[in-house]
């Protein structure tokens, strides 16, 4: 038995498919390949093109989920299981994901203040958090020189 189907043997034993699934849609590969909605989004925008109709990042994750069921169908092999079990779960990441980012812009709002290095007033996109005094802030990016920006708020 070789060094790699040793490992592979090992890990069979410490980890379930799924825990093993888990483990690598948010370690590495997350890394590696971006976001799975940013990804999934490139992929689709490809296949859109390439099909002739809309794919949604969603439909990526799922016909990939496909392409392991059907070699898992040709050819049993744990890989096949842990990268089917991994695409479903990159599915519910894009889900999670675009939520996350629509809930994020709809709490963003837009303020001026003061930029130290273009020295003047800019418009700037932030989101309002709460200073360690209790005083709402607005922080950003200027839009001309990238430099912070922040814009004290108060109480209320």
């Amino acid at each position: 038995m070789g060094a790699d189907s040793e490992t592979a043997l090992e890990n069979s034993r410490l980890e379930t498919v799924n825990e093993e699934a888990q483990r690598l849609i948010t370690g590495d590969r997350n890394k590696t390949y971006d976001h799975p909605l940013d990804n999934f989004n490139r992929i689709a925008r490809i296949w859109s093109v390439i099909f002739g109709i809309e794919v949604s990042e969603e439909q990526v994750g799922l016909a990939m989920v496909g392409v392991k069921i059907a070699r898992e169908a040709y050819h049993p092999k744990r890989d096949n299981l842990v990268d089917g079990a991994g695409y479903f779960g990159t599915v519910q990441m894009v889900i999670d994901e675009r939520i996350r980012r629509e809930h994020e812009r709809e709490s963003t709002t837009t303020h001026s203040a003061y930029c130290p290095k273009c020295k003047c007033n800019v418009e700037f996109s932030s989101m309002v958090s709460k200073s360690d005094s209790g005083r709402n802030t607005a922080r950003g990016y200027c839009p001309k020189c990238n430099s912070n920006v922040v814009r004290i708020l108060g109480k209320e």
